[in-house]
């Protein structure tokens, strides 16, 4: 919105001396407020002995910029800051999936766990010329998108009509030293609603992406969840505070092809673009398995085996004294290795576990 204003000020039988302001008036969250202030000294009759000074004062706002929060931080372009390689991304970690029981937990089948939704499939997808052409409009949770076209994800926006794969083996395939890119660097805009249960409330919920190329900056109903470099590593982040339970939610992908990165990552290559892996929501428990580490070996000429298993714990805040964890060998047949399972409580003072007799 463009707005005029002004102030007046006059001296009786005089004229007036007006000051007029043009100013952007801005409600989003990326404005910067500004102050402005006007000076005027004026001698209104010549036969007065002293001066009528008018200090005129406004407050205006000036955008920072039009893009979504995360694409720039700030006056920072992200997507050419390499000292910026994720914001709220989770640490790494195996591919686990959280189950109800450990029964259900030993089909390893992650469909059968009631925490876990798949969002493979059409999204729908609007691509831009460059990072900056994406707008508020794109990422907002009641955008208007029936102009936008859909696309498959999995899959890479060069193999479904947007742009071309390129194939480089030395060279980088754009001329621009580093951090810098392209001006034209295609972007491309994801779009899908989904259904969140009613019954993951209260529990943690993170959003997988198995891969982006290069950057992806995620949003969940129009609000930033995070950002994440890495084109072949999985980008997790939580997004429990910005979902609405039992009902339909938006996650908006923003990925940008060229990036700080693409200097990083180049080898001997097909370049792409976009989500070329699977996407998916899952739920855990406040306090709940993180991440864990195996190592199995075999010992005494090939005969004995020994398994070496480390499990990190998440706690929503400060760690808790009083976790029990648990962890049992199952043979090809289903049948128990250890008579009792591997024990160890929280904290662990040692590392070690008790059990685990065969």
């Amino acid at each position: 919105m463009v707005a005029e204003g002004g102030g007046v000020a006059t001296h009786p039988g005089h004229e007036s001396v007006r000051s007029w302001l043009r100013f952007h008036s801005c409600n989003t969250t990326s404005e910067r407020v500004g102050l402005c202030m006007s000076r005027l000294r004026r001698n209104w009759l010549s036969s007065l002995s002293s001066s009528f000074n008018i200090e005129i004062l406004f407050l205006f706002s000036i955008p920072m910029q039009s893009t979504p929060d995360l694409i720039h931080i700030g006056s920072l372009k992200s997507w050419i800051a390499p000292e910026c390689v994720s914001i709220n991304r989770l640490p790494m970690r195996a591919t686990i999936y959280p189950f109800p029981s450990a029964q259900t937990a030993r089909s390893v089948d992650r469909e059968k766990t009631p925490w876990f939704q798949l969002l493979n499939g059409k999204w729908q997808f609007k691509a831009a010329e460059m990072p900056e052409n994406v707008t508020l409009a794109d990422i907002a949770a009641d955008g208007d998108r029936s102009n936008w076209n859909s696309v498959e994800v999995p899959g890479n926006w060069t193999l479904q009509g947007y742009g071309a794969p390129q194939y480089t083996n030395v060279q980088m395939p754009f001329p621009d030293e580093p951090p810098f890119v392209p001006q034209d660097n295609l972007t491309g805009i994801y779009a899908k609603e989904f259904s969140m249960p009613a019954d993951w409330e209260g529990r943690r919920v993170i959003i997988h992406f198995g891969g982006a190329e290069s950057v992806l900056y995620v949003y969940v109903n129009g609000l930033a969840a995070g950002l994440s470099k890495d084109s072949r590593l999985p980008s997790e982040f939580d997004i429990s505070r910005f979902l609405m339970f039992g009902q339909k939610n938006l996650v908006v992908a923003v990925v940008v092809k060229w990036s700080d990165a693409s200097f990083i990552e180049d080898q001997d290559q097909w370049w792409m673009g976009g989500l070329h892996r699977e996407v998916y929501v899952y739920s855990t428990a406040p306090v709940h398995i993180a991440d864990q580490f195996a190592v199995g070996s075999l010992e005494n000429n090939y005969t004995d085996g020994r398994l070496q298993l480390k499990a990190k714990i998440g706690f929503p805040r400060q760690p808790e004294e009083g976790w029990l964890v648990e962890a049992q060998l199952f043979d090809p047949k289903g049948k128990a290795v250890f008579k009792t399972p591997l024990r160890s409580t929280s904290p662990f003072e040692d590392g070690s576990a008790k059990g685990g007799e065969d």
